[in-house]
């Protein structure tokens, strides 16, 4: 199959989009993930690894099939406009993409944590999030694996080309000016991670410093690569915390 063929038929370019398309583009990508979620939650009663990953694929069949059948095949983006292919790796924009990445955690974290404490008072509302990464209250590399494989590759690679290949490149297909562009597609992205105050607001901040650097360096490689690196840093260490727990009770408690 060539190239060409893996984006819409259209030779003039992607077709002009509609408020209506942006519609579309929010209830078959999010709306439908929400709902199999919760028929995940009807078929799985506890919180285990099968149905942890049973998420994360479902993250990912839905957000990058919104992006196939809502955006490409109907001509309203194609695969080399939002910088998927061919691939492009800017080297230069990997490394400012990672530092900026690992500069961003811990004001993420002290912004979540902020938020967790002004607006809910306890920690409660993340441990639902935190349940389905550990999958389970021992540690297990296997659980490890599976769980980086998930929530650090295939979620933010689903994510990335929902959020800034479909949704972001809905504002600027709409000619929105590039900060309103980036503030609404990173409230978006925010609002789809309202489990609690805590995470919409760290997803906020990477939503935005993702939409800059998609904007700047023509590639979704490249927030790709950036959330890829802080999801995973972000369960290497849930694991790490955990295992030091239970090999290491007197350092864990």
């Amino acid at each position: 199959m060539s190239e060409a063929s893996l984006d819409a038929p259209s030779t003039s370019g992607p077709k002009p989009v509609t408020w209506l398309d942006l519609v579309l583009y929010l209830v078959g990508g999010i709306g439908v993930f929400v709902l199999a979620s919760i028929g995940v939650g009807f078929l799985f009663t506890e919180i285990s690894i099968l149905a942890s990953l049973t998420l994360y694929l479902l993250n990912f069949v839905t957000l990058t099939g919104a992006v196939c059948l809502w955006g490409v095949c109907r001509g309203k983006i194609s695969w080399a406009g939002i910088g998927l292919l061919p691939p492009k790796l800017p080297w230069r924009w990997l490394l400012v993409a990672v530092a900026a990445s690992a500069a961003l955690i811990p004001a993420r974290i002290v912004l979540g944590y902020a938020a967790l404490r002004l607006f809910e008072g306890g920690v409660e509302s993340v441990q639902a999030r935190a349940d389905v990464f550990l999958a389970g209250a021992s540690f297990s590399w296997v659980n490890f694996g599976l769980t980086l494989l998930g929530a650090g590759m295939l979620a933010p690679v689903a994510e990335e080309l929902y959020f800034r290949g479909l949704i972001h490149g809905w504002f600027k297909s709409r000619r929105f000016a590039f900060w309103l562009r980036v503030l609404f597609s990173s409230t978006l992205f925010a609002l789809a991670h309202f489990d609690s105050f805590a995470v919409a607001v760290s997803s906020l901040v990477l939503g935005v410093a993702n939409a800059v650097l998609y904007e700047r360096s023509l590639t979704i490689w490249v927030p790709i690569a950036m959330h890829v690196f802080t999801n995973s840093v972000a369960v290497t260490l849930m694991y790490a915390a955990l295992a030091v727990m239970e090999y290491f009770p007197m350092v864990g408690g």
